[in-house]
């Protein structure tokens, strides 16, 4: 019950298919409402009322843990950003975002915080700002995972994602699921070895229709996904 529970019961309209829900352009987002630092608290609880009970890429409403997550962190970004910038958080620029990030690497790395975790949580935290730079008619002032973490000195081969598994994966044990998947069941085994060597995710490789996904390329075999991936939209692995 208690899953059931943090899901939403109101009706949320599509956000892909309506961008229109947004202002069409910065000087229109919150019109009548002074644009000033210390309005910055109003102006994110503001935004949060109206738009974070969105899906941030899907046509569907997200959990209240999701929304409650992305108005915490905003409401740290913005506060770091109005004291050190003296910016409303309309006025947000690229360079505000570059600084904090540098500012909050520091700190988790005097903290002793693995690299590892850091880029994960920069990752998490950027996907937050780019969704709340549609709330305000700014998509491009966030700056690309790559840029922070070049900026930063960090070699990205060092910092994997939690998907990035290859240095971390038991190729003799990896051989042995796909085997025992094998002798269980041939459909369990297809699945299993499209996720252990194609890096399907669990909800693709269940929905695979053999005779149209299985393809070949210049005598290079790839996996043709149409259902189950993110976003749904149909990729190739």
């Amino acid at each position: 019950m208690k899953e059931f529970s943090k899901r939403r019961t109101d009706a949320v309209k599509g956000l892909r298919r309506y961008r229109f829900l947004f202002p069409p352009k910065n000087k229109y987002c919150l019109v009548g409402l002074k644009r000033h630092p210390d309005n910055w608290q109003l102006v994110v609880l503001t935004l949060c009322r109206i738009y974070n009970c969105f899906h941030s890429t899907k046509n569907k409403c997200c959990s209240r843990e999701t929304s409650e997550g992305r108005k915490k962190f905003y409401m740290k970004f913005f506060k770091y950003a109005a004291k050190e910038f003296r910016i409303d958080p309309r006025q947000l620029k690229t360079e505000h975002v570059e600084a904090y990030f540098h500012h909050k690497i520091t700190e988790r790395l005097n903290r002793g915080v693995e690299p590892k975790v850091i880029a994960k949580r920069i990752d998490n935290e950027l996907s937050h700002l780019k969704f709340f730079a549609w709330w305000i008619s700014k998509p491009n002032c966030i700056p690309k995972f790559s840029k922070i973490m070049k900026a930063e000195t960090f070699r990205l081969e060092n910092c994997p994602m939690s998907n990035f598994r290859s240095s971390h994966t038991d190729t003799s044990a990896l051989r042995k699921k796909v085997n025992d998947a094998f002798k269980i069941n041939d459909y369990l085994g297809v699945q299993v070895m499209a996720m252990a060597y194609f890096g399907l995710r669990p909800a693709e490789s269940v929905s695979l229709e053999h005779q149209e996904s299985f393809c070949s390329e210049g005598g290079r075999p790839f996996i043709h996904v149409l259902k189950g991936s993110k976003g749904g939209k149909p990729r190739k692995s």
